[in-house]
């Protein structure tokens, strides 16, 4: 999935990507005609619990997520400020 370099923003309105599934292109070419991507490698276990933390919350707050194809699925709750996403 193509995201900016800068914000990890995909294509979409508000969309954002992490991991994996994000292409970053790098400076250099091994073909002219294709750009050079950052490598990306990792396995990641089932995870137990995500949650995210923001100054907009006093206490963490759990969210409810489901798998679907290999894909952590899950609604982040509207943020003022910022946050962190905890998954564990």
């Amino acid at each position: 999935m193509s995201v900016d370099r800068a914000t990890l923003q995909t294509k979409y309105k508000n969309v954002y990507a992490l991991g994996d599934v994000t292409a970053l292109p790098i400076p250099g070419r091994w073909k002219p005609d294709v750009p050079m991507m950052l490598p990306k490698a990792g396995v990641f276990p089932q995870p137990s619990k995500v949650s995210v933390i923001s100054p907009d919350y006093p206490d963490a707050i759990e969210l409810p997520f489901s798998i679907v194809d290999g894909f952590i699925c899950f609604t982040v709750p509207s943020l003022h400020v910022w946050g962190v996403l905890v998954i564990e």
